[in-house]
């Protein structure tokens, strides 16, 4: 059964408020919330070609009519403010499935979301386009021929898209959450199932797998 994406607001007390019922209806799922300083709300995950995206939107459309990563941000009372596609879907047929893999071997993701004081957007996930852009000096920006992570940062206004970073190597590799460091840095939390992940200084310098694949990491670089 699916029905509409909602928001919520949970007060102190535990009394549950509807704070919107009405969003976009190409928005398929919502993946991720943040607010900022002022109690405005964010929201990521993935819509459908036809979402109305604001006035210079840094991605007014999506290319194909499959699922596209996209941020929206509401005031605290669930006003529009902006929309905005974050990048081209996946195009890679699906190859190797993560263990119990499904829709997300063939489409790019979003899996994680933070704001920092400035209002900016940083959102985290999982893409499978090979044409997946990156910021010159990102530690991948070649495509791997595999499912990349991938760290987007959008600017306060939703205009324009200063970092794309992509942490991708031999195998799959994906992003599920993010924070920021008081040095500017982004901490980046996700899986690999690539051999030959490593990082500067890491306290484990061999790849170790758990039964299903899979390692966990931690990743800390300031992209730009």
């Amino acid at each position: 059964r699916k029905g509409p994406p909602a928001i919520f607001r949970v007060d102190s007390t535990g009394l549950v408020r509807t704070v919107a019922t009405a969003l976009d209806p190409a928005i398929d799922t919502l993946r991720a919330i943040a607010s900022d300083k002022v109690g405005a709300i964010y929201l990521t995950g993935e819509a459908r070609r036809g979402l109305v995206t604001s006035q210079g939107a840094a991605f007014k459309t999506a290319e194909v009519s499959t699922s596209t990563p996209f941020l929206l941000k509401l005031t605290s009372s669930g006003v529009p403010v902006f929309s905005t596609y974050l990048t081209a879907p996946g195009s890679r047929p699906a190859g190797k499935p993560d263990p119990g893999g499904g829709k997300h071997d063939v489409t790019s993701a979003p899996f994680g979301l933070t704001v920092n004081d400035a209002g900016e957007a940083y959102v985290v996930g999982q893409s499978s386009a090979a044409d997946f852009p990156s910021t010159p000096g990102a530690l991948n920006t070649k495509d791997s021929n595999n499912r990349d992570a991938f760290v987007i940062k959008v600017n306060a206004s939703g205009t324009a898209i200063p970092i794309v970073a992509r942490i991708g190597f031999n195998d799959v590799d994906r992003a599920t959450d993010v924070a920021l460091s008081p040095d500017g840095s982004i901490l980046v939390g996700g899986k690999s199932a690539s051999v030959d992940f490593s990082g500067n200084d890491s306290f484990q310098s061999t790849v170790h797998f758990s039964q299903n694949g899979q390692i966990t990491y931690l990743y800390d670089r300031e992209f730009g």
